[in-house]
C-alpha cells in the first residue's frame, strides 16, 4: 500500500510487514508539459485548482486541470498522462457521444489528474467529429412538441446520424387530435412517418413518437385537427355518419361524454373512403365500451390504416352494443403489429350481425385507387390483420354473438414475446360465452402457434358455415378451430385442402363436420345444404351465383327490400347528334324490379362510340348492324354501385316495344357465354329476367348471330310472328363483394 498523506493507516495482515517512508520536498515544483496530435487542430491549457495557469511547475499531489479546446470539426478522443520515465499515470478514451454530453458550454472539454512527484507530460489526441444535421419540429398553436434524446448524445438543434430521438406531442385543446407526425427533407419530400412509442403512457392525449436521425437535415411536421363539437341527432334519434371525420369524432366523443354518446344510435348513410388515413382511437375502449347501435346499412368503410395501439375499427363492443350490416375494407396494420388486432372489433361482448371484413375477392381485375396513376389488383383490398398475440379477421376476442357474417381478411400472428398466440378467420379466440353462427371465411390465416379457419381457440359455440382456405399454424392448425375445442361445434364444412376441422380431434367427435372437395363448394347444391342446416332458425339465408364470391355460397344482404325503379334516358351521357339519331327507335325509359338497397337509384345512360362499353358490345357480335348501346346501373348518390340481391326483372313499356320493332337483342353473361334471357310478354310489355346488370345493345337484322362459343346461335320463337322478339346483350357488372359491395373503377376513384 502506498500512502501520500502525512498520517495514514493500514490493517495488519497475517504476516510480517515493513513500513518504509519516502519523503518529498513539499516546496519543490515539478514540471508538466502538454501536446496535441491526431486529425484535428486545437490547444491544451493546464491550470491549478484556483484556475491559475501553470508556468513554473506545480507541487506534488496537487490537482492539475486539463482544458482541451478543439476546433469545430474535431473532438478529444484520448488523453494520456505519463511521468518523466514514461510510466502511464492517467489515461482516458472518449467517445464522441460522451464528449457531446460532457463538454462545456463553450465546446471545451475538462479533466483533472493528481500531480506525481515527478515531471510529467499530457498528450491529447484529436479526432475528426462526425457530421451533424439539424432537427426541427413544426406544429401549429393548437399543440406543443418537445424533443428528447434517447441515445445519450447532446442535442442543441443538431445531431449526428443514428441519434435516437423521442418527439413528444401534446394537443392543447381537449377537442384536438394528432392527425400525423412525419419527417421531411429540406425539399419538402416526405422521408417517413414517425413510429409511435406504444409503451409510452400519459394521462393526457399526449403521444410520443420515436425517430432515428438520418444523415441529412430534417424537419418534423406535426399536424393536428380540432374535433367537431358534439354531434347532432336527426329527427329519428340517430347520429348520421358519412365521413372519416365523423368516425373520428364519434370515437372521441364516446370517451369525452359517454353518458350521451356511448349508448347512442349511429347510422352510416354512404360509403366512406378514408384514403389511407391513420386510425388512432378506436370506437369504444375497455374502460368505456361502445354500448349503442351502429347501423352500417350495407355500406363500407374503406382504406383506414390502424396504428398498433388500436385493436380494430371498434375497440370494445359492450354487452348492449350492436354493430350490423357493415363492411370494413382495406384495413391494414401496415406499420407495426398490435397485441390484439381485428378487421372490425378488438373485443366483442355484444352483437355483430351481417358484417364483413375484406373485399372477399381474390381476382377480378384492377382499379385506380387513392389517386394512384397505376392500377392495383382489387384483391389487394383484402384487409391485412397483424398481431403478436391475438388476431381475428372479424374480432380478436369474442365474448358475445356473431351471426350472418364473413371475413376474407388475411390474418397473421407472429409471436415475439414467447406467449401462446392465436389467429382465427372470424375470431382469434371464441370464449365460453361466445357464439359464432352462420359465417364463412375465405382469407389466409397463419400463426406461429395456433390457427383456425374460424377461431384460433374455441370454448364457446360455433355453428353453421364453411372455410375454404388453407390455415397455417406451427403448433396447431385446424380448418375450423386451431386449439382443441371444448365448446359446441357442429354443422360446419371445410375444403379438402386441410386434413381436419379441429386439430388433434377427429371430425366424428362433433356433429356434422364435413370435408368437401373445394371445387364442389362453389355450387348451388352446397348452398342448399347450408340453407337446410339453418332451416327453422332466424339466421339469414345463403345464396350462390357464379359471378359473386368466386362462385362460393355467400350470405344474403339483410338490408335489401323489394323495389321497383323506373328511369328515363340520361341526356348527359350522349351528345345531341346521338340523341337525335336514336330518336324514334331507341330506349327512352325502362323499369327494374327486385330486391334492391333502399338508397339505390337506377341510371340509364346511352353509350357513345368513345365509351369502352360500346366497343365491347359491338365486338361481341359476328354480324349485323349495331343500333345503339346503353349502360344500366344501380348506384348510390356518390356514383358507387349499390347492393342488390337475386334476379332482377327489366320491363320495357308498350311504347318501347313499338320503337324496338325489327330490332333484336342477344344476352351475354359475365363469363362471355351467350344465352337467351328469360323473356316473356305481359300484355304489350317485354319482361326480361337477368342475374347481372351492366351494358346492353340493340341490333338490327333478324339474321344476326351472336358470338357463342360452343353454343346455339338460333333465335327464339316468341309466338308472335308480327313482332321479332328483342333480346339483350348484357355485359355483366364486376363481381359483387359478398354481394353487399360491388367493386368497380368508379366506385373507388377519389373525387
Amino acid at each position: 500500500t502506498t500512502f501520500s498523506t502525512e498520517e495514514s493507516a493500514f490493517v495488519m495482515g497475517s504476516r510480517n510487514c515493513v513500513v518504509k517512508a519516502t519523503f518529498v520536498d513539499i516546496n519543490k515544483l515539478y514540471q508538466v508539459s502538454s501536446a496535441v496530435d491526431g486529425e484535428g487542430t486545437g490547444s491544451v491549457s493546464l491550470t491549478d485548482n484556483k484556475g491559475a495557469t501553470i508556468k513554473n511547475g506545480i507541487k506534488a499531489y496537487e490537482d492539475v486541470i486539463v482544458v482541451v479546446t478543439p476546433d469545430e470539426s474535431s473532438y478529444p478522443s484520448k488523453i494520456v498522462v505519463t511521468d518523466i520515465d514514461g510510466n502511464e499515470i492517467e489515461s482516458i478514451t472518449i467517445k464522441y457521444s460522451d464528449y457531446e454530453v460532457n463538454k462545456n458550454d463553450d465546446g471545451t472539454y475538462s479533466g483533472r489528474f493528481t500531480m506525481p512527484a515527478k515531471d510529467c507530460h499530457v498528450q491529447v489526441t484529436l479526432s475528426k467529429a462526425p457530421s451533424k444535421y439539424s432537427l426541427t419540429v413544426e406544429i401549429d398553436e393548437s399543440g406543443i412538441a418537445g424533443i428528447d434524446v434517447l441515445s445519450g448524445n447532446y442535442y442543441n438543434g443538431k445531431a449526428t446520424a443514428g441519434t435516437e430521438f423521442a418527439i413528444r406531442v401534446t394537443p392543447l385543446d381537449e377537442e384536438s387530435r394528432i392527425v400525423s407526425a412525419a419527417a421531411y427533407d429540406e425539399n419538402g419530400t416526405k422521408l417517413a412517418d414517425l413510429a409511435e412509442d406504444t409503451a409510452y403512457e400519459a394521462e393526457t392525449y399526449e403521444r410520443q413518437y420515436l425517430y432515428t436521425m438520418p444523415a441529412q437535415n430534417v424537419t418534423i411536421k406535426i399536424e393536428l385537427a380540432v374535433y367537431d363539437g358534439p354531434m347532432d341527432e336527426d329527427g329519428d334519434g340517430w347520429y348520421e355518419i358519412d365521413s372519416y371525420d365523423d368516425l373520428v369524432n364519434m370515437a372521441r366523443w364516446i370517451q369525452l361524454d359517454p353518458e350521451t354518446y356511448a349508448d347512442a344510435k349511429y347510422r352510416q348513410i354512404c360509403n366512406i373512403n378514408c384514403y389511407l388515413k391513420s386510425w388512432e382511437q378506436e370506437i369504444g375502449t375497455k374502460e368505456i365500451p361502445f354500448e349503442g347501435i351502429y347501423e352500417g346499412y350495407d355500406y363500407y368503410v374503406l382504406g383506414l390504416r390502424p396504428t398498433s395501439q388500436v385493436s380494430g375499427l371498434f375497440g370494445t363492443i359492450g354487452k348492449n352494443g350492436i354493430v350490423r350490416n357493415l363492411m370494413v375494407i382495406d384495413f391494414d396494420y401496415s406499420d407495426s403489429m398490435a397485441r390484439l388486432a381485428s378487421g372490425l372489433a378488438g373485443t366483442n361482448y355484444g352483437t355483430i350481425l351481417n358484417c364483413g371484413s375484406g373485399v372477399n375477392l381474390t381476382s377480378g381485375g384492377s382499379i385506380f385507387l387513392y389517386g394512384n396513376s397505376t392500377p392495383v389488383p382489387i384483391s389487394s383490398l383484402d384487409s391485412e390483420i397483424k398481431a403478436y398475440e391475438l388476431a381475428g379477421g372479424l374480432v380478436a376476442i369474442n365474448e358475445g354473438i356473431i351471426k350472418n357474417s364473413r371475413s376474407s381478411a388475411n390474418v397473421t400472428v407472429t409471436d415475439s414475446n414467447n406467449l401462446d398466440c392465436y389467429a382465427g378467420g372470424i375470431a382469434g379466440r371464441n370464449s365460453m360465452n361466445g357464439t359464432i353462427q352462420n359465417v364463412f371465411q375465405t382469407g389466409k390465416i397463419s400463426c406461429t402457434d395456433n390457427a383456425g379457419g374460424i377461431a384460433g381457440m374455441n370454448r364457446g359455440t360455433i355453428q353453421y358455415g364453411y372455410n375454404n382456405e388453407v390455415v397455417s399454424g406451427n403448433k396447431r392448425a385446424g380448418s375450423v378451430v386451431g386449439e382443441k375445442s371444448d365448446g359446441n361445434l357442429r354443422d360446419f364444412w371445410y375444403a379438402n385442402n386441410m386434413n381436419a376441422a379441429v386439430y388433434e380431434y377427429p371430425d366424428t367427435r362433433f356433429e356434422n363436420l364435413t370435408q368437401m372437395v373445394r371445387a364442389d363448394m362453389a355450387s348451388d347444391t352446397f348452398t342448399k345444404t347450408l340453407n337446410s342446416a339453418i332451416n327453422g332458425t332466424d339466421l339469414t339465408p345463403w345464396t350462390q351465383k357464379a359471378t359473386a364470391n368466386e362462385g362460393f355460397p355467400r350470405i344474403e344482404s339483410a338490408v335489401v327490400v323489394q323495389r321497383t325503379l323506373t328511369v328515363q334516358t340520361s341526356a348527359s351521357a350522349s351528345n345531341a347528334a346521338n340523341r337525335a339519331s336514336a330518336a324514334g327507335n331507341g330506349v327512352d325509359s325502362l323499369t327494374i324490379s327486385g330486391r334492391i338497397h333502399p338508397d339505390a337509384k337506377l341510371t340509364l345512360v346511352r353509350l357513345t362510340e368513345g365509351d369502352p362499353e360500346y366497343a365491347e358490345l359491338k365486338g361481341a357480335l359476328k354480324e349485323g348492324k349495331f343500333a345503339e348501346g346503353w349502360k344500366l346501373a344501380l348506384v348510390y348518390d356518390d356514383g358507387t354501385y349499390a347492393v342488390w340481391e337475386g334476379p332482377l326483372t327489366i320491363k320495357l313499356t308498350p311504347e318501347q316495344v313499338k320503337k324496338l320493332k325489327e330490332l333484336k337483342m342477344v344476352y351475354c353473361d359475365i363469363n362471355g357465354k351467350h344465352e337467351f334471357p328469360n323473356v316473356k310478354i305481359e300484355g304489350d310489355s317485354i319482361i326480361i329476367n337477368v342475374d347481372n346488370i351492366g351494358s346492353f345493345a340493340l341490333v338490327k337484322d333478324k339474321d344476326i348471330k351472336p358470338v357463342q362459343p360452343g353454343g346455339n346461335n338460333s333465335g327464339v320463337n316468341t309466338g308472335d310472328a308480327a313482332v321479332i322478339m328483342p333480346y339483350v346483350i348484357l355485359m355483366g357488372a364486376m363481381a359483387v363483394v359478398m354481394a353487399m359491395v360491388l367493386v368497380s373503377k368508379k366506385k373507388f376513384r377519389k373525387g
